[in-house]
């Protein structure tokens, strides 16, 4: 028993040359490098993926929609009066919001809300919902309030004579 212990050590410092210092500090150095490597990683991804703080900071331009008044003052019309208006409306053919087609109905036809700064065409009930919550044209975001503004101050304040 006493000669396999010994014939195991014999092949192993006969198999397996000896090790000098030099592995030691390249292991050393290879452990250090990639260490700093993970850090810098974690640091530059950290920094891009969280939120920088002026992000949580609320807003003081929040654009508000308009109100049920404002929207009446906006120009509502048929398909057909759409098409007669302007023909390019028969090209283009459907809501941007629904992406649903006009349609042309026997009993009269769907109600359309015509934005006057920019010409675009929506359903009413689409675009509706989207300018009581933005004031701006849901395709090139255009202003609709310099329309609304300029209604005449008498419409707005009725005037009082006598």
């Amino acid at each position: 028993m006493g000669n396999v212990g010994s014939s195991i050590t014999a092949i192993t410092s006969q198999t397996i040359p000896k090790l000098g210092p030099s592995i030691g500090i390249s292991i050393a150095i290879l452990f250090v490098v990639t260490t700093i490597i993970l850090i810098l990683f974690l640091f530059c991804y950290c920094s891009v993926v969280s939120p920088s703080p002026r992000r949580h900071q609320p807003e003081h331009n929040i654009e508000i929609g308009l109100n049920d008044a404002t929207l009446k003052t906006l120009p509502q019309l048929t398909y057909a009066e759409a098409k007669n208006l302007d023909p390019r409306v028969a090209a283009i053919g459907c809501c941007s919001i629904c992406l649903v087609n006009y349609e042309e109905e026997e009993d009269g036809d769907e109600v359309l809300r015509l934005l006057p700064e920019c010409g675009h065409l929506f359903h009413m009930r689409c675009v509706d919902q989207w300018l009581r919550r933005q004031a701006t044209c849901p395709v090139c975001r255009s202003s609709t309030m310099n329309c609304a503004m300029r209604m005449p101050l008498a419409n707005v304040v009725p005037l009082a004579i006598g």
